[in-house]
């Protein structure tokens, strides 16, 4: 099972950014300074998300994949997370938000291979009760209930409900 960027919410978020990237841009041509900076400060952010949004919009490669082999994590860059080595798979929500928490012995080699920033988040992560090894399926073309219903019928024995 593959789950890809959903190309709907990805597309309407890039159509709002760049609308937000010409309010911008029309601050910037007033004369008022307060406005000229918001407007060079807006286009800045606005602009980088913009950037972002198209990359991930036109983005053909699944994000999260489900096979015989394990669960393979391109957006978060676990890489693949055999089946052999999950211990549990559970459902948890982190202020509304909801996602897949992955349970192994040891999840420092997976941990290791993520750029430095997200290595932190991850090894925070049990401080806040939470395995450092989440997926996130917001964003993407399936919700985590085709997830979970896939884990009901292929691998029962590691989900815990």
């Amino acid at each position: 099972m593959e789950f890809r960027t959903s190309k709907r919410q990805t597309g309407l978020l890039l159509l709002l950014a760049l609308l937000f990237v010409g309010v911008c841009l029309y601050c910037v041509a007033t004369p008022d300074l307060r406005m000229r900076t918001t407007g060079l400060f807006g286009t800045a952010f606005f602009g980088l998300g913009s950037f972002i949004l198209t990359k991930q919009f036109l983005n053909t490669q699944p994000l999260v994949v489900f096979d015989d082999v394990g669960i393979h994590s391109y957006a978060i860059e676990y890489g693949t997370i055999p089946w052999k080595e999950i211990r549990a798979i559970s459902e948890t929500r982190i202020q509304g938000q909801r996602f897949l928490k992955i349970e192994v012995s040891d999840p420092e080699p997976y941990i290791a291979r993520l750029p430095k920033y997200r290595a932190a988040f991850a090894r925070a992560n049990p401080s806040i009760g939470v395995s450092p090894l989440v997926v996130t399926f917001q964003g993407m073309d399936k919700t985590i209930d085709e997830a979970l219903t896939y884990l009901r019928q292929h691998h029962p024995d590691l989900l815990r409900e």
